[in-house]
């Protein structure tokens, strides 16, 4: 008894891919298959994956842009990317000859060459790779193989296992190795029809569905399931496209041009589980995205946008093709961090590298590196005293409140960079204080700072003891001895660091200096002569004090502008003052002199 049992198990599993109709091409468009009974030899051969497999799933659908209602590799563009239907004869070696057509269509559309007779041997991998005609094969074993040894050309190792006899793999042209087409990676797609459509986009896409024995009667149209029939076995296609408003996917077979739609059927979604065993494969190399830095403190990490996925540091994916756009994506958007440049290595090429996004090309493996650069402020204190070089003594100063993207070195933790202080006329250096994503102390000058993101740094300047008026200038001569002394070292300041600091301001400062100089001297004498008078003068200063910190606003904010922010900030020393000192008197004489002839004439 247990004899019989063991010799009906082999004939039902040699039953079972050996024995499928054969069927008549159609083209006439139908919603339900033709049939016929007509029957010969055709192969099955695919293997549900081992309980213990681990799947990770990709989802590719894409929100953007909207995926075509209807598609078709074998009609895209006006080409057929879809190379010719094969025949595996009566071997279980469907994995090998679906395999083979998803990886030869995958390379006439990765080199853009749809009328490439491109022909690879489905014999040396199923040989080589593991498969057997009466047991079949699995769907990750055959990609593994491609991934990692590829195959060669069919006149390497032509296809004979069609007698449904197993071909050894020493079969294979002695130099097959150096004749391989392999691809860089493959992935199980989402079982969804929105995710399989979308993976169709980038390729034909390998499947395996429960083939019923209604499914041996097919001819045309798209087949559904009768309901009634019952497993005749597991067969291992090429979905080539979809038509949404029909429901179906078209599907390459391997079961030669005589059958079905010329090699070629339409089946319902969801039938036979079609959608629960998809591959997508891809044959651009691999390409590592790198960012610097990649993780800040208290910030989300950087990253970089590209191939339809985002990427943190170390990240990888195969999904790229040949030609792909890259976006660099700071750490924050807030203004801290800007993009600095690419860095690229291996088989990455950019077409620029302070472009983003930039438009790069992967001929081979490769890496692409993102460089975010911080903001660094610059404060002054006294903020009207002094400057800042960054990098080295030799750079421009920056002024109180300027800032820049550390553009003159990459961006690394611990990266040291030299701060000097530019010591006004007559002021002493105190020392350093940095906050933020900066650190510094001491009162060394220059000093080394350590960068390690956003941050400000400050210089701090001892001012020097107010003058003794010489007593040629009528301002310092009335504040000497006053708590309004210290005010005309900011003054000073303001003319001299601020509005004289560009050509056009120094321009400026001369030409007011000449004019003022030329009647100061002696009213200074006059002021200094007299307690009284020193002191009224005193409060006639009051409101300029006013007026040159509004002047050393107006600089600051513009400081980027160069002399433009000088000429609008003496423009407003000058307008302000003429409206305090000449136009505000004058209309008040006129207003008291309107006043006292209106008295006159009514008495």
């Amino acid at each position: 008894m247990k004899v019989f049992a063991v010799l009906l198990i082999v004939f039902s599993i040699v039953t079972l891919f050996t024995t499928q109709p054969s069927f008549v091409p159609s083209q006439q468009p139908s919603t339900t298959s033709t049939v016929t009974t007509t029957t010969t030899h055709k192969g099955l051969g695919w293997l549900p994956e081992p309980v213990t497999t681990t799947r990770t799933t990709v989802t590719t659908t894409r929100t953007y842009p909207p995926l075509p209602e209807r598609f078709d590799w074998t009609d895209y563009q006006g080409h057929d990317w879809v190379t010719p239907i094969r025949d595996q004869g009566g071997c279980g070696s469907c994995v090998a000859f679906a395999t083979v057509g998803v990886v030869e269509a995958q390379y006439r559309i990765y080199y853009n060459r749809s009328d490439w007779n491109i022909d690879l041997s489905e014999q040396h991998l199923f040989s080589c790779g593991g498969g057997q005609c009466s047991f079949g094969w699995y769907l990750s074993s055959a990609m593994d193989y491609m991934r990692d040894s590829g195959t060669p050309d069919e006149a390497c190792y032509p296809y004979g296992s069609g007698d449904g006899n197993d071909r050894p793999c020493s079969g294979s042209c002695p130099d097959w190795s150096s004749r391989t087409y392999k691809i860089s990676g493959w992935n199980w797609v989402n079982p969804t029809v929105p995710d399989i459509e979308a993976a169709l986009m980038t390729g034909p896409v390998l499947v395996a569905f429960t083939v019923h024995y209604d499914f041996f009667s097919y001819t045309s149209g798209i087949y559904h399931w009768d309901g009634s029939s019952g497993i005749a076995g597991g067969h291992a296609v090429v979905i080539v496209g979809y038509d949404n408003a029909y429901q179906y996917w078209k599907v390459k077979n391997s079961w030669g041009p005589d059958w079905g739609e010329n090699g070629f059927f339409r089946i319902g979604f969801g039938e036979g589980g079609i959608e629960d065993n998809v591959i997508s494969a891809s044959l651009a190399p691999p390409v590592t995205f790198n960012t610097n830095p990649s993780v800040y403190p208290g910030m989300p990490p950087s990253t970089v946008s590209a191939c339809g996925g985002i990427f943190t540091d170390g990240q990888s994916t195969t999904g790229c093709g040949r030609v792909f756009s890259a976006t660099g994506n700071p750490p924050s958007e807030t203004g801290d961090w800007m993009f600095n440049h690419w860095e690229w290595g291996g088989g990455v090429s950019c077409t620029s590298d302070t472009e983003n996004p930039a438009n790069c090309t992967a001929t081979d493996t490769g890496t692409l590196k993102a460089v975010y650069s911080a903001k660094v402020t610059f404060y002054t204190n006294p903020s009207t005293a002094g400057s800042i070089s960054w990098g080295a003594c030799s750079e421009p100063g920056r002024t109180n409140g300027q800032y820049l993207y550390d553009q003159n070195l990459p961006l690394e933790y611990s990266n040291q960079v030299t701060a000097c202080a530019n010591v006004p006329q007559g002021y002493t250096f105190s020392g350093w204080s940095c906050d933020g994503g900066l650190s510094c102390s001491g009162s060394s000058n220059p000093t080394a700072a350590v960068l390690t993101g956003p941050g400000s740094i400050t210089a701090v300047f001892n001012p020097p003891s107010p003058p003794v008026p010489s007593g040629r200038c009528v301002i310092a001569t009335a504040a000497y001895g006053s708590s309004m002394a210290p005010e005309v070292l900011y003054m000073r300041n303001v003319r001299d660091q601020m509005i004289a600091s560009t050509t056009s301001g120094r321009i400026l400062v001369d030409a007011w200096n000449g004019f003022y100089y030329s009647w100061s001297p002696p009213v200074a004498s006059a002021i200094a002569a007299n307690e009284w008078t020193q002191r009224a003068f005193r409060v006639l200063l009051t409101p300029l004090v006013g007026i040159i910190h509004a002047t050393a606003a107006v600089y600051s904010a513009l400081a980027w502008a160069g002399d433009t922010a000088s000429i609008l900030a003496f423009a407003t020393a000058v307008i302000l003052s003429t409206t305090v000192y000449v136009i505000t008197p004058a209309l008040v004489i006129k207003s008291a002199l309107k006043h006292r002839r209106s008295r006159g004439s009514r008495v």
